[in-house]
């Protein structure tokens, strides 16, 4: 086939592929639409300020952790160990504030904490070259076992009644504080991997990981930093 029949061949491929995408959208777009409306037909209390709220810090914790989760699976990995570093790094900054160390301290060693369980993670996979479901399946049963270790499957409180007003549910111009950090994160996220170089590597090494390393771009570096960024807000 000459170039000039592929040409047009992609030509018309082109808006058929554009057409079907926004069409499989669509469908996404009105189901949700209609599920929201039936709710809020028959459930008079679903479209209020107090169940939004609701809903908002019930899933703050899960939406932190989406956005750290896709850094990860665009650049083609995956991350299994996210709910025992959420559970690990949390009972760390509660161990320590139980222990009267300052909650600031204790915010900063929990990230850190998640930023070396992510670090792990990475180098396991990027530099050694271990699936990453096999190596963050392994971090999950490490962390998760030492959480049940510490705590002996027993809750452990928070202390700090000022860490409760900056990371719980203290209203913050009438929104509840973990409302506010996942409008922050959510905000950080889209411009850091759609507005920076930084996010458009992640694309390319996801993408086609050989071709983006014939171009320069640090493929392993890359996947490493993104199992830091979801490590992170794990912690957070």
């Amino acid at each position: 086939m000459s170039s000039h029949a592929q040409s047009k061949v992609s030509q018309v491929e082109k808006p058929r592929n554009v057409v079907s995408l926004l069409k499989g959208r669509i469908v996404i777009y009105v189901v949700f639409a209609l599920v929201i409306l039936m709710f809020m037909i028959f459930a008079p209390n679903y479209a209020t300020v107090a169940n939004i709220e609701d809903i908002g810090r019930e899933t703050a914790v899960v939406t932190i952790t989406a956005v750290g989760m896709t850094f990860v699976i665009v650049s083609a990995e995956i991350d299994l160990s996210i709910g025992s570093v959420v559970s690990f790094t949390g009972l760390i900054a509660a161990m320590l504030m139980a222990a009267h160390v300052n909650w600031v301290f204790a915010s900063l060693v929990a990230l850190v904490t998640g930023a070396g369980i992510g670090v792990v993670n990475g180098v396991i996979t990027a530099y050694v070259g271990v699936p990453s479901f096999l190596v963050t399946l392994g971090t999950m049963e490490i962390f998760g076992g030492l959480a049940e270790m510490l705590t002996h499957s027993l809750p452990v409180p928070v202390s700090s009644v000022t860490f409760g007003n900056v990371f719980g549910d203290t209203p913050f111009l009438g929104i509840p504080d973990s409302i506010w950090w996942t409008v922050i994160v959510l905000f950080l996220g889209f411009v850091l991997l759609h507005r920076t170089i930084f996010g458009r590597w992640v694309f390319a090494t996801g993408g086609n990981s050989t071709a983006a390393k014939f171009v320069g771009i640090p493929t392993r570096r890359i996947k490493l930093l993104s199992f830091l960024v979801i490590g992170v807000l794990g912690a957070l």
